[in-house]
């Protein structure tokens, strides 16, 4: 019996990093390929694309405060001139947890009207039958490089 309780500890961290999803390189992989194809639909105003990225609960905040559901953002982008001529970024850092991640980092994104907007965005994805989903949103503008 002792001996089958000094395996249970070892058993767990032999085990444990497969039930926690420690293969985290994939969905890493699979969430900055979602950033770049969110990236082209934002260029491109694809509603179906954003249709298909945003989660049914998305909360969208921009930098100047206006919070935007699903169906607004899809709108906001696709209204004409609401596309974005520009949209860059860098520095993304991802944390995976399990079905959710988070991910922040540096944002370019210049209007149609030529506004340029210095942002850090932090994004919250949920991974579910439709794949990874952004679920949240949040940018703060920064000051001008």
């Amino acid at each position: 019996m002792k001996a089958a309780l000094r395996l249970v500890p070892l058993v767990f961290f032999m085990f444990a990093p497969a039930a926690f999803g420690a293969d985290t390189s994939q969905d890493e992989k699979d969430l900055l390929a979602a950033l770049a194809t969110w990236r082209q639909a934002m260029l491109k105003a694809d509603g179906a694309t954003l249709d298909k990225l945003y989660h049914e609960d998305l909360s969208y905040t921009h930098s100047g405060g206006m919070v935007e559901n699903k169906a607004h953002a899809i709108a906001t982008t696709t209204a004409p001139g609401g596309a974005s001529s520009v949209v860059e970024y860098h520095d993304i850092v991802t944390h995976v947890y399990g079905n959710s991640a988070v991910m922040k980092g540096m944002f370019d994104i210049t209007t149609r009207a030529g506004v340029l907007n210095h942002s850090y965005v932090l994004m919250v994805w949920l991974k579910g039958p439709k794949g990874w989903q952004m679920v949240a949103r949040q940018a703060v503008n920064l000051p001008s490089q």
